[in-house]
């Protein structure tokens, strides 16, 4: 399953993407700042654009 995780740089956020990841799930990380993760998109999530682009 295709996952996105929204606050994928913080505590709770890099931690849940890791157990997904270690699930077989294909995980995107959604934030305002930082990478962490197998795949990170920064975005703004009031901006409807940009996460549909993610």
């Amino acid at each position: 399953m295709r996952v996105a995780v929204t606050g994928s740089s913080g505590k709770l956020g890099t931690v849940v993407m890791r157990e997904l990841a270690a699930a077989g799930h294909q995980v995107i990380g959604l934030d305002r700042v930082g990478e962490r993760g197998p795949e990170f998109v920064q975005v703004d999530l009031t901006d409807y654009g940009q996460v549909v682009d993610a």
